[in-house]
């Protein structure tokens, strides 16, 4: 039977502000220098599902950043909201898609921001669900042993009745707990009786279907209005109608709490839910005095932390148990005990900061080694900043025509100027000519201010670590005015 990966790539991640924004949030973003959230997803369950089975959800707006960090993805199984609304209309426009082109599989559904220590155990663990979905018909999920008691995870309280299927024994869900107070997280943790909810679930596509028609009923109307037009040219604009009039609801709430026949899998692989930037710290590694740091970051005396910079750089005295971050303009300091609370603070910063009363024009191109902001393309020259991510590196190329200067504003790396190899340095400048050939390497991550003449499609690669065309696609941009 098919087994086909559902990947759900909405949302904003306010909880880990600033590094994660509307614009750029967490599941499309490296925490740890290499791969992204959701490069580390995909490629973990690529593991058991081959990528042309492998379907991805997200915003609209998100696009482009999907292509190009998956791009063994086909295009047609990006699937776009044109709003979110939820997990239960995420998963049910889904599974119009996959019984579309794929009736009677199997469906796995997962979160794209996740931390997973144990890739084996992983798939061990899908294949049992997948075994137990097909053979029993029922809704599956996987429930991973407390490690300790935590208010910002669900639970699940497992029945009596038992189920094996491979070496795996399954049992049936007694309950579903909501997030619940440190008191009662703690009584949950130890009386052997829940596991958490990892928000992983694993189901036929037409059990979920017709539990959606079940429980939720005008969602399930709503989703007959758009399956009529599922893979034709009419998709876009009737998505566009009606999936904003969907109801708002989650499909825990909407469907598995009111199902009769659900399964649960114990897991105990390491894992966390990469809500906040405590969950974070516990799926990252620590130096001897308990600091998470990452960018140009120094400190005295000081313990426990969290301290991220990727716009300059910081230095602690004397302080323990805080989340410092700076990001995309931003600051955040915050005590590690209120790391629930910045989301609140994501709200007070979009609120202080306002809408700008001057027009915002610019273009993000995703690349395989970061991105290019294109914050000015006029007929006289082109402004670009390039955020290069740690251990990438831009292809070994030269151009017939364009003449750029590029100003090196954070980070550290090499640059390849011919025969010459430069260490770069925040505050290094260098103008590139016609027929120069140039490399850069990142060591960390590298932010790069560029100005050039307007010559965008003149790259010639002699040398890609992405396989990349040895000439660049012809681009065409409207210059602004």
């Amino acid at each position: 039977m098919t087994i086909i990966a559902v990947i759900m790539a909405g949302g904003r991640g306010e909880r880990l502000w600033p590094k994660s924004t509307a614009n750029r949030p967490k599941q499309f973003q490296s925490f740890a220098g290499g791969k992204t959230l959701l490069q580390e997803a995909a490629e973990r369950i690529s593991h058991l599902v081959p990528w042309s089975q492998v379907y991805v959800v997200t915003g609209r707006q998100y696009s482009a950043t999907v292509y190009s960090q998956l791009p063994s993805v086909p295009k047609e199984n990006v699937i776009l909201e044109p709003v979110g609304r939820d997990t239960a209309p995420c998963i049910g426009y889904a599974a119009l898609h996959v019984e579309k082109k794929f009736p009677g599989a199997t469906m796995l559904v997962l979160p794209a921001d996740h931390y997973v220590g144990d890739d084996e155990e992983f798939v061990d663990i899908l294949k049992a669900a997948t075994e137990a979905a097909q053979r029993d018909h029922a809704l599956v999920t996987v429930g991973l042993k407390p490690t300790r008691p935590e208010t910002g995870y669900g639970y699940i309280q497992v029945g009596l009745e038992t189920c094996r299927f491979g070496h795996r024994l399954l049992h049936r869900v007694s309950r579903f707990v909501e997030k619940p107070p440190f008191e009662r997280a703690v009584r949950l943790y130890q009386d052997g009786q829940h596991l958490w909810n990892s928000g992983m679930f694993i189901w036929r596509v037409e059990v979920i279907r017709s539990a959606i028609a079940l429980y939720l009923p005008e969602l399930h109307q709503g989703l007959e209005e758009i399956k009529v037009a599922v893979g034709t040219p009419a998709e876009q604009a009737v998505v566009e109608q009606l999936f904003p009039r969907l109801p708002k609801v989650s499909i825990d709430f909407g469907v598995m709490e009111k199902a009769d026949r659900v399964l649960v899998v114990p897991a105990s692989f390491p894992w966390d839910d990469l809500g906040n930037w405590v969950a974070l710290d516990r799926a990252s590694s620590r130096g001897d005095a308990g600091n998470n740091l990452s960018g140009q970051v120094g400190t005295i005396d000081t313990h426990n932390s969290i301290i991220h910079d990727d716009d300059g750089i910081t230095v602690t005295v004397g302080v323990k148990d805080l989340i410092i971050v700076r990001s995309g303009g931003s600051l955040l300091v915050c005590d590690k005990a209120r790391a629930q609370d910045v989301k609140k603070a994501a709200a007070l910063a979009d609120e202080l900061g306002g809408d700008p009363d001057y027009p915002v024009d610019y273009r993000i191109v995703e690349k395989p080694w970061g991105r290019e902001i294109w914050w000015g393309v006029t007929e006289a020259y082109v402004g670009k900043i390039l955020e290069v991510r740690a251990g990438h590196s831009l292809s070994l190329q030269y151009h017939r025509q364009k003449l750029e200067t590029m100003f090196f504003q954070k980070g550290r790396g090499t640059l390849i100027l011919d025969e010459k190899e430069l260490t770069i340095q925040p505050g290094m400048a260098v103008t590139i000519r016609p027929g120069t050939v140039h490399k850069i390497v990142a060591e960390s991550d590298l932010t790069i201010l560029e100005v050039s003449t307007t010559e965008l499609d003149d790259v010639v690669r002699l040398q890609d670590t992405y396989g990349r065309a040895q000439t660049e696609v012809p681009v065409t941009p409207e210059p602004q005015k």
